[in-house]
């Protein structure tokens, strides 16, 4: 709950909460998005962005997904940066424009495997996310196929 003004840090982490498009609407579809911190952002607490974008933003509940995002940082003083995900190989969400930061002190330093659920309201029953075969790269790769090594 601290604002992000462009040289005190940003984050873009996953999330999936009763305050994104659709939570509630469905109970056997989990909303999925981004929680953001950047340095345009209004309020104190981050932004929450629905992947909304083709068949996406929803995701049945006990089925495995290849989730897939992409982030290049803004060139400090301008609004330069990229946001994309993807979802089983369909680009489900893209943000461009964006401004993280205002010094090339703030970087990309980790890759933190931390999942949004409302902030400091409590889940409303025991939830479980799976993750498996984690990849980090420097392009887009796509989801595993029979084929994949």
């Amino acid at each position: 709950m601290r604002k992000s003004d462009g040289s005190n840090g940003w984050s873009v982490r996953g999330a999936f909460s009763t305050r994104l498009p659709g939570a509630g609407d469905m109970p056997a579809l989990t909303p999925i998005g981004s929680y953001v911190y950047h340095a345009d952002m209004k309020g104190n607490s981050g932004n929450h962005w629905g992947w909304n974008l083709g068949p996406g933003g929803l995701l049945a509940n006990n089925q495995w997904y290849a989730i897939e995002q992409y982030l290049k940082l803004n060139t400090p003083g301008r609004r330069d940066g990229v946001f994309r995900a993807w979802i089983n190989g369909h680009l489900v969400y893209e943000r461009d424009e964006l401004n993280f930061r205002d010094t090339d002190a703030l970087r990309i330093e980790s890759v933190w495997m931390n999942i949004y659920h409302g902030g400091v309201r409590p889940a409303p029953r025991d939830m479980s996310a799976y993750l498996d075969n984690v990849v980090i790269a420097r392009q887009y790769i796509g989801p595993l196929t029979e084929s994949s090594p």
